[in-house]
C-alpha cells in the first residue's frame, strides 16, 4: 500500500493559493494533503473499493493554526491521528499490509512496554462490506518543502501578506489567583513572519506590559511576565490594522475579505482588549465587538462553510469568493470545481430592516441579489439561496445538495 505526496505539484499549487487574501495557509495545506494522500491510495493499490477513500484531517491537533512561511520552514507541518477511511468486500485483508510512503514523514509513536506504530488499521466486518480505517499517528511534512515554497514567491508581491493571529502566543498568559489573563491579536506577515499590531491596541498593551514587569521579579525565567515583556516591548504597531478599525472604516466584509470568515474566533480576544484599554465593563464590550463585526451573520456564515467542508472534505471551497466576472460582488461560500454557490440571506434580504438601512437599503439589496443570481446563471454556476428561517444543520445541507454529493461518489 502506497501513500504519496507529490512535492511538485503540491508546491506549485501551494504557490497559487496560500498568497490569496483571507486564505488561511494551514488550510490550503491540509485541504492539498487530503486531496493527494487519498489520491495516491486510491490509484497506486490494486484495491476493489466499494466506498471511495476520504482522508479526515482534525484541525485541533495541529497546535499552530497559523503558521507563517518562516514557521513552516524551521518547524515544518505536522498533525497527530489523521486517518483514511474506505470500504472493500469482505475478501480483502490488511492485516499484514506495509505502507510505503514519499513527501510525508510518518512518525512512530510509543504506547508502552516498548510498543511503537506509525501506522494502524482497523477493520470493521458488517453484512455486505467491511469498513476500515488507516490510523497515521504522525504526519509531517518537512520543512526543505515550504522552503521551495518560499523561494518561488520571494519576488511576488503579495496583495495581503498579513495573517491574522488570535493565539500571538500558544497559550494565554495568566498567573492565576488575582493575576490577570491576557489574549493578544497579532497579525504576521506570511513570507517574514514580522509581527504587527494594530495601534488601537496600544492603551491595553500599555497596561499589560506595565502588570507583566511589575509582576516579573516574582516569576522564574520564561514564565508568562517575562514572555509578556518579551512580546510588547518591542512591538511594532500600524494603522488601521485589525478587524475592528477595518471594519469601522471599510465595512465588516473588508475585514473578512482581507482576514477571512473566523471573526468569531477573535471576538474574547478585542473584548479583553476593550475592557483592559477603555475600561468597558464586560458585558458592554462584547457588544461592541459583536456590533463592529457584525458577528451575528458572520457566525451563521461561518457555520454554512464549515458544514460545507465538511461535506465536501475533497474539495475547493472559498469564503467570500469574488470570481472575475461576478465584479465587486462576493459570494459567501464557492466550490469552483463543482460549479457550486452557496448565500446566506438573514431577514435583510427579505424585508426593509431599519438596522441595515430601511427601505432604501432593501431596494438595493434586491437589485444585487438579481444581479448576482444572473451572473451565476450566465456562468454554469448553480446558486443555492440559504434562508435565515432555514434549519442550518448537517442532514438538510447534504439533502439539499444531494445531486453535487451523489456526483462525487
Amino acid at each position: 500500500m502506497k501513500l504519496e505526496l507529490q512535492e511538485d505539484v503540491f508546491t506549485n499549487v501551494l504557490c497559487k493559493e496560500i498568497i490569496t487574501p483571507g486564505i488561511w495557509p494551514i488550510d490550503v495545506i491540509e485541504r492539498l494533503l487530503s486531496q493527494q494522500l487519498t489520491a495516491s491510495f486510491e490509484e497506486a493499490n490494486s484495491i476493489k473499493f466499494l466506498r471511495r477513500p476520504k482522508m479526515h484531517i482534525f484541525p485541533n491537533y495541529n497546535k499552530n493554526r497559523w503558521p507563517t512561511l518562516p514557521d513552516l520552514v524551521q518547524h515544518g507541518y505536522k498533525t497527530w491521528y489523521s486517518e483514511i477511511r474506505f470500504s472493500t468486500d469482505h475478501s480483502e485483508s490488511f492485516e499484514d499490509k506495509q505502507i510505503e510512503h514519499a513527501g510525508i514523514i510518518l512518525e512512530e509513536m510509543e504506547f508502552g512496554c516498548g510498543l511503537k506504530r506509525a501506522y494502524q488499521i482497523k477493520s470493521k466486518r458488517l453484512k455486505k462490506q467491511t469498513n476500515h480505517i488507516l490510523r497515521m499517528n504522525i504526519l509531517r511534512i518537512d520543512g526543505h518543502i515550504f522552503e521551495r515554497v518560499r523561494t518561488a514567491l520571494q519576488n511576488t508581491l503579495v496583495e495581503q501578506p498579513y495573517i491574522a493571529n488570535p493565539k500571538a502566543w500558544p497559550h494565554d498568559y495568566g498567573g492565576g489567583g488575582n493575576m490577570p489573563i491576557f489574549q493578544f491579536v497579532s497579525f504576521d506577515h506570511l513570507m517574514t513572519g514580522t509581527r504587527l499590531f494594530c495601534s488601537c491596541a496600544r492603551p491595553a498593551h500599555k497596561k499589560m506590559l506595565a502588570r507583566a514587569k511589575l509582576g516579573a521579579p516574582s516569576f522564574a525565567p520564561n514564565s508568562w511576565p517575562h514572555k509578556v515583556i518579551g512580546l510588547l516591548s518591542k512591538a511594532e504597531y500600524g494603522e488601521v490594522v485589525c478587524h475592528l478599525c477595518v471594519s469601522q472604516t471599510h465595512g465588516a466584509d473588508v475585514a473578512a475579505a482581507r482576514y477571512g470568515d473566523n471573526m468569531h474566533e477573535f471576538l474574547d480576544a478585542y473584548k479583553d482588549q476593550l475592557v483592559l484599554g477603555s475600561e468597558l465593563d464586560e458585558r458592554t464590550a462584547r457588544a461592541d465587538v459583536q456590533q463592529k463585526l457584525n458577528l451575528s451573520r458572520w457566525i451563521q456564515e461561518a457555520e454554512l462553510y464549515r458544514m460545507i467542508k465538511q461535506i465536501f472534505p475533497n474539495e475547493l471551497v472559498f469564503r467570500e469568493a469574488s470570481p472575475f466576472w461576478l465584479g465587486r460582488q462576493r459570494l459567501d461560500v464557492f466550490l469552483p470545481q463543482l460549479g457550486l454557490a452557496l448565500e446566506y440571506q438573514g431577514k435583510q434580504h427579505f424585508e426593509a430592516v431599519e438596522v441595515f438601512g430601511g427601505a432604501e437599503t432593501f431596494k438595493r439589496t434586491l437589485e444585487r441579489d438579481a444581479l448576482k443570481e444572473r451572473l451565476c446563471k450566465e456562468n454554469a454556476i448553480e446558486l443555492v439561496y440559504i434562508k435565515f428561517s432555514d434549519p442550518l444543520t448537517l442532514p438538510s445541507l447534504r439533502h439539499r445538495l444531494r445531486r453535487f454529493v451523489k456526483f462525487l461518489c
